[in-house]
This record gives C-alpha cells, structure tokens and sequence, in this order.
C-alpha cells in the first residue's frame, strides 16, 4: 500500500459567545436550497471539479447524494443571481459537519466560500450546535481558508491505495 491523500480533520467551538466569519464580499448571497433544485446543486457542485472530468459522474451523483441527506442542509452561493458555490451542513448532536465545498473555476477568489462557512456556521448555531469539523486536503486553500475563520487541525487522516 502507498498514501494517496493527506486530509486535515479540523474543528473549532462555535455558539456560546463564539466570533463566528463575517463574509467579506457583500455582492455574493447564501441561501438554503430547496429539494426540486437538488439537481441544479449537483451540477454547480460537479462544476467545481471540472479540472478533473474523469470525476464529473462521480461529484454529480456524490453531490445528489450531498443535498439528499437526511438532516443535511444544502446551501450554495449566488452572484447577481447566479450558483457559483456549494456546501453543505450536517447537524448531529451539537455537532456541525461541514462539506460539498465547491466553486466553480471563473468565479473563485471572490469570497464564495468564505460567504458559505459563515452562513454554515450561523445556522449551526441557530440549530443549537456548539462544534463544527471539516476536512481538507492539507495544505490546499480550504485548509488556508478553514483556519483563517478559527478552525485548527484535530489530526490529519491518510488514505492509502493498494499498489500491483
């Protein structure tokens, strides 16, 4: 077996008095998807991966999967009315399990998952949440991103393939 991937597990208190990210780009909005738009968030999800199109199958059924979840929240990012970014939130027992973070390639660096952890997180904490976790590929910008709004490494994962 070789190592195929290095994932950070990250976490932070949120609620009781925590800061909580404020977005930094006002022209973006975030809002709860409804379930006949699953597909629509699917393919704005998958768009995200368009680098990798050997994987465009895979994100768009992972992505319908996502946002069918029992108990997930589905949110994407909008500018001037259009999807440009994906997350979900996963609230089970005062815990906030971010993912689906995904932007489509012509809109990034606008602040679009930045504007998608903040609103996570607020409504974490409005359902009563007081941790939120997520993974991240080490060392990528999520990771950057994900500690720059209080999130720490809990410990990092490694995922192993089988080599011939």
């Amino acid at each position: 077996y070789q190592p195929m991937e290095f994932t950070n597990v990250m976490c932070r208190r949120i609620g009781n008095g925590e800061e909580l990210p404020v977005p930094s780009n006002p022209k973006l909005q975030v809002r709860v998807i409804q379930e006949n738009e699953h597909d629509a968030w699917a393919k704005t999800s998958s768009m995200g991966w368009s680098e990798y199109p050997e994987l465009a199958e895979f994100i768009m059924d992972l992505g319908r999967n996502y946002a069918a979840t029992e108990g997930a929240i589905a949110m994407q990012a909008e500018e001037n009315g259009n999807p440009i970014a994906t997350g979900v939130v996963l609230l089970v027992e005062g815990v906030a399990l971010l993912a689906g973070a995904s932007t489509v390639p012509e809109a990034r660096k606008r602040g679009a998952q930045s504007a998608l952890l903040a609103a996570r997180l607020e409504l974490a904490v409005q359902k009563g949440c007081d941790m939120a976790m997520m993974c991240a590929l080490a060392g990528s910008p999520s990771q950057r991103n994900a500690q720059r709004n209080g999130f720490q490494i809990a410990y990092t994962r490694i995922k192993w393939k089988k080599v011939d």
